[in-house]
C-alpha cells in the first residue's frame, strides 16, 4: 500500500497463496457440509480467515474467486452475520476511506 507499490514477484506469490487457501476453504466447506469451514456453525476458523477475504473484495480482488461459489456463498453468510457489521462500520474498509482503489482491480 506503499508509493512505490511491490514488486510483482511478491504481489504474484502473495495472490498465489490467496488462490490457494480459496480452494482450501472450498474443500473443507465441501467435505464437512457448509456452509462454514468447519460445518453448520460459525467457527473461530471463518473468523481467521475472514479479515483476508474482506480485504480482497474490498480492494476488487474478490473476482478471484469466480469459479469457486461455496466462497462467494460464504463470504454472503459472513457479511450477513449480526457480527459483521458492527465490526466493519463505515470508514473502516479501504476503499470507503480511498475510493480510488476500487478502480485499480
Amino acid at each position: 500500500m506503499g508509493r512505490t507499490g511491490f514488486p510483482k514477484k511478491d504481489m504474484d506469490a502473495s495472490l498465489d497463496k490467496m488462490d490457494r487457501t480459496y480452494t482450501r476453504m472450498e474443500d473443507a466447506i465441501t467435505s464437512r457440509g457448509g456452509p462454514w469451514l468447519l460445518g453448520q456453525d460459525i467457527s473461530l476458523a471463518d473468523v481467521a480467515v475472514m479479515p483476508a477475504i474482506v480485504r480482497m473484495a474490498d480492494i476488487g480482488l474478490d473476482k478471484m474467486w469466480k469459479e469457486k461459489p461455496l466462497i462467494a456463498r460464504w463470504y454472503d453468510a459472513i457479511r450477513a452475520h449480526p457480527a459483521f457489521k458492527p465490526t466493519y462500520y463505515f470508514g473502516s474498509l479501504l476503499s470507503e476511506r480511498f475510493p480510488h482503489l476500487k478502480k485499480l482491480s
